[in-house]
């Protein structure tokens, strides 16, 4: 005959994964994904090592992202979901010369938090190699930071894609500087200026 036992738990079992609703579960996994980033650097984030990270199976990571792109895509939607939408309404928002909509939307980048520039530089490298899981998204975000600093831009002259894209990486490097503490955030600011006009002033008449 089988009763019940009142006997402790062996201490040795693994701890259950406590109950959380599929959206939770998600946010958490972003969160250890967030940590792993911040921690390893993006190159070395995998799906496997965010299970370990988070205590729980491969299978259930792989429940809620299919592959590593697409859980990379969701943590840059939820670091960057914000500041970018700052960044977008500054560009487009009328009343202000493009030059002077760009330097705040490089103020706004500038003032985001250190890991996430650094999220964003693992991309870019990372994507930058040919046949890199990670390339499509890079790409993605090429074309959209092209597109929105193009538009604010060209209100003046209409700089080339080449240009504006150094542009962008030239506000990412001086963030960069800026974590190093070679610049401080107002002579990041200014450099960006500069960045800014040689960009509009070196566009095609």
């Amino acid at each position: 005959m089988y009763t019940l036992s009142n006997s402790p738990r062996d201490p040795a079992a693994p701890a259950r994964r406590p109950y959380l609703s599929a959206e939770r579960r998600r946010l958490q996994l972003l969160e250890g994904a967030a940590q792993l980033v911040a921690r390893d650097g993006l190159d070395n984030l995998s799906m496997t090592g965010l299970a370990r990270h988070a205590g729980v199976s491969r299978q259930l990571v792989y429940e809620h992202f299919s592959d590593l792109p697409e859980l990379v895509a969701a943590l840059l939607r939820q670091t960057f979901g914000e500041p970018d939408q700052n960044i977008a309404d500054v560009l487009t928002a009328g009343g202000a010369s493009p030059r002077d909509a760009a330097l705040v939307a490089a103020r706004v980048a500038l003032s985001r938090p250190v890991h996430e520039r650094r999220l964003l530089r693992s991309l870019l490298v990372s994507g930058a190699t040919p046949g890199h899981p990670l390339a499509p998204l890079a790409s993605q975000f090429r074309e959209r930071s092209i597109a929105r600093w193009s538009a604010v831009l060209g209100a003046e002259r209409e700089p080339s894609r080449a240009l504006i894209w150094a542009l962008v990486n030239g506000v990412l490097a001086l963030g960069e500087l800026v974590d190093a503490g070679e610049l401080t955030l107002e002579q990041a600011l200014t450099e960006a200026q500069m960045l800014i006009g040689r960009a509009v002033g070196a566009a095609p008449s």
